[in-house]
């Protein structure tokens, strides 16, 4: 839920008096109604957002290349392995989570879906929704690895109302491609009012704003009116990752780039790749009156374009790729602090267009000849002025190692989904001659095999000799595993018939051990807990023991692979949550059938079946605590920020889960509530 910022007043200052006098024409329902959405815009703002646009003029603008830059191949390999080595330190603390761009169709592709959802035609046919997660599991199977302990990497996907029901219902239906529920978090992008050529808000109809998406520069807006920023504070995160959904070789999280930041104490940074030509149709970054900024191609004249230094080189060649790093604590500032805001206002990109709007005299919809209205947008670069030159880094990286983006319709010549198979194939190709090794087939690497090329000395000799192809080298054995074997119940022997006498000396002895199991807890030597929980786990889904080479892919849950521990008392209590109800509710009917005295373990209740939760809220699964030292299991609900939390209920929540949330036991590490959370500024209170 967005917060409410502005009142009446606000907008009788604002002069938008054709709005208030219409209000009064209203009927109670309709004002609440309309009352309600315009104590969400931030108008003053708005209005200040005009302003900036009216008196833009043309200035003097002095353009120089930024000189702050890290090139990765010609550092030093011990430089680069001690900004990996700090930037896997940070993320193995869950001090960094990733904020991904998605809002947006695949129209130009001719898919009428998310983008995200896309197949560029890899053998696999994975999509790229699928490849992030995965190469999320495997950066994190390497922390964990090297670092002993890796808290979950918290995957914010920023989505839009045109394509967030079909996104998240499109993870749940995919059992979160083995990601945790609790690590993924969908929330919408917000939008911006019309306003007219005089700066007036106009209407849609006679109780909505007439609105348009205010551009992937909106993601920071969003996480903050949302509520986001206030739980990423609470976790402890530091650095938030900005990327788009569309570049298939994007390096999530990537150690080296978070290293260099964090040793060089940097607000933002950002990377880049060198254009191939001048007349390349790419972003630059550059200083434009001794202050960081990216400028657009067309906002070039010729002569710059073309300039070169003393070897030659194109002299504004950092050509951008979408990708930043910024702190938590500087988007705060952002919204914060009414100067960075009234810089920010500046930064917003105007468009004139032509609407269809409703007419508040004569009360109906009308249809205009000519441009009526503009439409605001901003861009998430328009934020990099804001940041000094001595806090702002670049880094370059190769673009046939991290820059395939799916942008134009397939067949076109540039950064079509062709074009992205082709960098994402060769890379693989790459990365296994690297090893020493050459297959005469097509070869693909799956993301969850290797994070980016570690690894696959131990992986590639397995596949030597395999004929397939394509060849996809992946770690899914699903298809080639035996089924588990249930471990089988030792028969009681045939005793030989009793006297009376022993028979009812062994009555006596079954009364006590049963009196002893009310009182303490004995364990029954006639049952085995082993064998119920495997007859009761495979009675729901025949491959949910396989295990799996991955840790991060053997949590409780994944629905495929369980890693049975030794203690199976306590595991016959687990169940997968992502499982359908039908499943789960005739396990747990299975699970009170058995006699309780089965169980030695006292105090451990039978976990009750999750309520569905609609995906068009913001979809956060139940979680079930994995803490299986307590005595009672503790039910975590889910947040839905919708319009039923205000966003004081929402923070308090995210407070309380950051506090409470117990994560699966192979994580050595708890996430606590971080005290540096009490000193951010509270949200204000509305009735």
């Amino acid at each position: 839920m967005r917060k409410k910022v502005s009142n009446l007043q606000d907008y009788q200052e604002s002069k938008q008096h054709h709005l208030l006098n219409y209000l009064s024409t209203l009927e109670k329902k309709d004002q609440e109604k309309l009352l309600e959405k315009l104590e969400s815009i931030n108008i003053r703002n708005l209005l200040d957002v005009f302003s900036h646009y009216k008196e833009k003029l043309n200035e003097n603008r002095n353009i120089n290349p930024i000189r702050n830059v890290l090139k990765v191949s010609s550092t030093s390999k011990e430089t680069l392995q001690q900004y990996q080595k700090l930037g896997e330190k940070l993320i193995s603390e869950g001090k960094v989570c990733i904020a991904m761009m998605a809002g947006g169709q695949g129209t130009r592709l001719g898919f009428n879906k998310a983008k995200g959802m896309y197949d560029i035609g890899l053998p696999s046919h994975k999509t790229l929704f699928q490849i992030f997660c995965e190469r999320i599991l495997s950066l994190q199977n390497m922390i964990q690895i090297t670092m002993g302990q890796c808290l979950p990497i918290q995957f914010f996907i920023l989505t839009s109302d045109v394509n967030h029901e079909e996104t998240t219902q499109y993870f749940i239906e995919n059992n979160y491609f083995n990601l945790q529920s609790d690590q993924i978090t969908f929330f919408q992008q917000d939008s911006l009012p019309i306003l007219s050529t005089d700066g007036e808000i106009m209407l849609n109809d006679h109780t909505s704003i007439l609105e348009g998406p205010d551009g992937n520069g909106g993601i920071f807006n969003s996480l903050y009116n949302q509520g986001y920023l206030d739980y990423m504070k609470c976790l402890g995160i530091k650095y938030i990752h900005i990327c788009p959904v569309d570049n298939v070789l994007c390096k999530l999280c990537d150690p080296i780039w978070i290293g260099y930041t964090e040793a060089n104490n940097l607000t933002i940074s950002s990377k880049f790749v060198k254009k191939a030509y001048a007349e390349e149709k790419v972003g630059m970054h550059v200083l434009i009156n001794d202050t960081p900024c990216m400028i657009e191609y067309s906002e070039m004249t010729q002569e710059d374009l073309h300039k070169t230094n003393d070897k030659g080189d194109l002299l504004y060649d950092a050509g951008g790729i979408a990708q930043m790093i910024c702190t938590v604590e500087f988007t705060y500032k952002i919204y914060e602090d009414p100067q960075i805001r009234s810089k920010l206002a500046a930064n917003y990109h105007v468009a004139q267009k032509k609407y269809d709007y409703y007419d508040l005299n004569q009360r109906k919809v009308i249809k205009p000849e000519s441009i009526n209205a503009l439409k605001f947008e901003l861009f998430y670069f328009d934020c990099i002025p804001l940041c000094s030159k001595e806090q702002f880094g670049l880094i370059e990286v190769r673009r046939e190692d991290e820059f395939a983006p799916v942008k134009n319709a397939p067949g076109e010549k540039s950064d079509t989904p062709e074009t992205a198979k082709k960098f994402y194939l060769d890379r693989d190709q790459k990365w296994v001659k690297n090893c020493g090794f050459s297959f005469s087939q097509q070869v693909e690497l799956s993301a969850k095999v290797t994070y980016f090329g570690e690894g696959l000395e131990k992986i590639l000799p397995k596949y030597l000799g395999n004929k397939q192809n394509p060849l996809i080298i992946t770690n899914d054995r699903l298809s080639t595993q035996k089924q588990p074997q249930l471990v089988k119940q030792p028969q009681p022997k045939q005793q030989p018939l009793q006297q009376p006498q022993q028979l009812q000396q062994q009555s006596q002895q079954s009364k006590q051990s049963i009196k002893q199991s009310q009182k303490g807890g004995v364990s029954n030597q006639q049952f085995y807990p082993q064998v119920v929980y495997y007859q009761l786990v495979n009675s729901v889904q025949h491959s949910i023991l396989q295990p799996n080479y991955f840790p991060y892919q053997s949590t409780p849950q994944n629905s495929r692979n369980i890693l049975i521990q030794d203690n199976s008392v306590h595991q016959s209590q687990i169940f997968n949550q992502r499982l359908s109800i039908q499943h789960q509710t005739a396990s747990q009917q299975q699970l009170k059938q058995v006699n309780a005295t089965a169980f030695p373990t006292q105090g451990i209740s039978t976990v009750s079946t999750p309520k569905l939760i609609h995906p068009q809220t913001l979809h956060q699964p139940i979680m079930h605590s994995q803490n299986l030292l307590m005595q009672k299991q503790s039910i975590i609900q889910p947040a839905q920020v919708n319009s039923s939390l205000s966003p004081q209920r929402v923070t308090s929540y995210f407070k309380q889960r950051a506090a409470t949330v117990q994560r699966p036991t192979m994580f050595v590490q708890q996430r606590q509530l971080v005290a540096s959370a009490q000193q951010y500024k509270p949200l204000r209170t509305i009735k």
